[in-house]
């Protein structure tokens, strides 16, 4: 599996991205400014989860699952999160997820973070948490 630096360096390098929506967020930035941001967003994230927000959106479930994934493991929500972006698909331990292409495209809240957006979304849409029955399935992250 690719380290986060291997794939931080592919996912400023990629001519495309699965999720449309990062680029086009903010019109008047270029390309490498919105992946470099992107990415800044993401590493606050990792150092401190508490940042990690829903925003005016219906994903409060889905924004605390993700914070517990970031405190526990950060290396893993930082490379499910560049994933999704990247491939459309990403996973956590032994939960996979692959987002609809409404969740890819379209930002429905202007409050919520690019970054933000690529992780709960594609959980919420995916009802991935409804799959969880029980604590042993995170604890899978680690082995």
């Amino acid at each position: 599996m690719a380290t986060y630096e291997q794939m931080k360096n592919e996912f400023l390098a990629m001519p495309k991205l699965a999720f449309g929506c990062i680029d086009a967020v903010y019109p008047n930035k270029t390309l490498k400014e919105l992946r470099e941001a992107f990415i800044g967003t993401l590493e606050k994230r990792c150092k401190d989860p508490k940042l990690i927000a829903q925003g005016n959106t219906n994903l409060c479930g889905v924004a605390s699952f993700m914070y517990c994934v970031a405190c526990e493991y950060p290396d893993e929500y930082s490379k499910f999160v560049l994933s999704l972006a990247m491939h459309g698909k990403g996973s956590i331990g032994s939960l996979t997820v692959s987002p609809p292409n409404a969740a890819k495209v379209d930002i429905t809240s202007n409050t919520i973070a690019p970054v933000d957006w690529v992780a709960l979304a594609s959980i919420r849409d995916n009802s991935v948490l409804s799959q969880m029955t029980n604590r042993t399935q995170l604890h899978r992250l680690e082995g």
